[in-house]
């Protein structure tokens, strides 16, 4: 397990002028909880950094941390992912997020995928929906500009080479959009659309159907990721990455 975040005026920075009332009472949470942290009383941590109610990588890191000592491996795997997802390229929040996956009953590791796979994803996994939409802007603008160079190329230059180049580039930059907004639109349809979520109780019957009297089909343990479908009756269906699925009691899981 690697180090907390104990920095304050960098994560409240980014918290509006408006709310500072809110905020000077968000960072005493905050820094509480680091000395509660520090002392190994976890469970005052957790409380306190849970009070601070601010949506920030450094403080959803901390309070997985204080999860993961406390035993809940359910809830750090879930503060993890929602560190991640602001910070995609943390190599501390990697780490931990491996070391509570590695502590879960069941082995449900993410699926192993090839290097070249893993190449072409690069961008998916390792760039935040803001830094994906920047990129395709940039992209989107230099493809333009391209064209618009093209169209009045007899304005700038006449020579052969010189529209051959423009050409190339212009179609490797449109090809590199197209690629990167497909990857953007996936991105954003597997993080927002389709809800992904942890499971936060220590054990739970997953059922064939959204009723306590449903056929029970297997058990599933804390810290389980699984995607969430339909909602019904307090029930939830959910899948797991081994494929198996059915239905959990929606106070079970907790969307990342």
């Amino acid at each position: 397990m690697r180090k907390i975040a104990v920095v304050t005026a960098l994560l409240f920075a980014t918290l509006a002028a408006p709310a500072s009332f809110a905020q000077s009472f968000a960072e005493k949470y905050f820094k509480n909880g680091n000395k509660a942290y520090l002392a190994g009383d976890y469970n005052t941590a957790i409380k306190l950094y849970r009070l601070a109610e601010v949506e920030n990588e450094h403080l959803y890191y901390n309070l997985a941390n204080a999860y993961f000592n406390n035993g809940k491996i359910g809830k750090a795997i879930l503060y993890y992912n929602r560190a991640l997802k602001i910070l995609p390229r943390d190599e501390d929040i990697r780490f931990n997020l491996k070391k509570a996956r590695e502590a879960r009953k069941e082995k449900l590791e993410p699926e192993k995928t090839g290097i070249i796979f893993s190449t072409i994803s690069a961008p998916y996994r390792l760039l935040s929906m803001n830094e994906q939409a920047v990129v395709n802007a940039v992209l989107f603008s230099f493809f333009i500009l391209l064209i618009f160079i093209r169209i009045n190329l007899k304005y700038f230059s006449r020579s052969k080479k010189t529209a051959n180049i423009i050409r190339a580039v212009s179609i490797l930059l449109g090809s590199l959009f197209i690629i990167q907004s497909t990857t953007s639109m996936a991105k954003f349809y597997n993080e927002e659309i389709k809800a992904a979520a942890v499971i936060t109780k220590e054990s739970v019957t997953v059922r064939s159907g959204p009723s306590a009297g449903s056929k029970k089909v297997f058990l599933i343990h804390d810290g389980a990721e699984v995607t969430v479908g339909a909602n019904k009756n307090g029930f939830s269906e959910i899948a797991l990455p081994t494929g198996w699925a059915g239905w959990v009691p929606s106070v079970s899981i907790e969307i990342i």
